[in-house]
């Protein structure tokens, strides 16, 4: 089946999840679930300060690395170190589009082969989030009301992508597959969002962010497994992980940690007005519903709950991993980028109308 009219974004054959710190990538505990012989790609991975590894979405520059670095280990094996990725600082920001990519043509297949892992999803046995409420956290008053594109706040901007991306349309329903253990819900409920009142950090870690969530629920935000807490940082604060950051190696990421018994399941949302996670001509507003999708569809089919993971392919990359960064589409021509999804049915990437 072919497209027409329709503008999409190809950025070198794909790109996906998260980060590559410097020597080593290393992911929050959602994959921390993961054994130790569970495949880490690199720019995909990232492990905070207590050691646990979670699960990020790289910049567009760190997926192409870790395509070449995927390519060169399936001609060489013998040649590729496995152990790290390609190095960061975390303080840098990326210069813009990758070598190699660019917009793809107006027309294109609804559905292209996943630029990253081997093979289908598979099934690892946890539990999926079955009727799963989304909920915005804006760190400050600085990150809710902070510009996304002319005329357009944050807070404004994410309220109507949920409202669409939630509301029963096939590039968020098409996740209802993989509801093995928990079926799906075909849409997602959204809470009331809240904007904090502190001030704006330089830097914030993953311990850092469990805090902030920690003080909002003893505050009293209900704390529900169920509930997938987005948090948005504003602008000026850069999201820390191991020896990476947010702009130079990840441009978000989810994970899960225990709070009185409960399982609470996070993003992390940086606020992308930097070159390291801004692709082509795209505004901070379309990186930031790209990233948000990227990682709403993962939390909900890998959560991870109980340190058990649910769906990821024999590579370790999750279903959004598979196709981060390439082929970047308008929901329904309303405006809100997002990127293909993976389908075991389709068996590839697929972009709707």
């Amino acid at each position: 089946m072919t497209r027409t009219g329709m503008r999409t974004v190809a950025v070198a054959a794909g790109a996906v999840a998260l980060l590559a710190f410097s020597g080593r990538v290393v992911a929050a505990e959602k994959k921390a679930v993961a054994s130790a012989d569970t495949p880490r790609p690199e720019a995909f991975w990232g492990q905070n300060e207590e050691g646990q590894w979670i699960k990020l979405m790289p910049t567009p520059d760190r997926a192409v690395e870790q395509l070449l670095h995927d390519q060169e280990a399936a001609r060489n094996p013998e040649l590729v170190d496995r152990s790290g990725g390609p190095a960061g600082d975390g303080d840098e920001e990326g210069g813009g589009l990758p070598d190699g990519t660019s917009l793809a043509p107006s027309s294109a297949s609804s559905v292209y082969p996943g630029s990253y892992g081997s093979g289908p999803l598979i099934d690892h046995g946890g539990k999926e989030m079955s009727s799963a409420r989304m909920m915005a956290l804006y760190y400050n008053s600085a990150a809710a009301n902070g510009t996304v594109k002319s005329g357009t706040t944050l807070r404004t901007y994410v309220t109507g992508f949920l409202q669409t991306f939630g509301g029963g349309i096939a590039d968020y329903s098409i996740i209802q597959q993989y509801g093995s253990t928990n079926p799906i819900s075909p849409g997602f409920a959204i809470a009331t969002d809240y904007v904090g009142t502190g001030s704006t950090p330089k830097r914030i870690s993953d311990s850092g962010i469990r805090s902030w969530l920690t003080a909002r629920f003893n505050g009293g935000i209900t704390a529900d497994p169920s509930t997938l807490y987005l948090v948005f940082l504003p602008p000026g604060t850069k999201s820390t992980m191991g020896g990476g950051g947010s702009c130079t190696s990840y441009c978000g990421y989810h994970s899960h940690y225990t709070y009185n018994g409960k399982q609470i399941k996070y993003a992390t949302l940086p606020f992308l007005n930097c070159s390291g996670c801004l692709v082509s001509t795209l505004t901070t507003a379309d990186s930031m519903s790209i990233v948000t999708a990227h990682e709403i569809r993962e939390a909900v089919t890998d959560p991870g709950d109980s340190n058990v993971n649910a769906w990821y392919d024999s590579t370790g990359y999750e279903a959004d991993d598979k196709c981060a960064w390439h082929n970047l589409y308008r929901l329904g021509g309303n405006g809100y980028y997002v990127q293909p999804e993976y389908s075991n049915q389709d068996g590839g990437c697929v972009v709707f109308p």
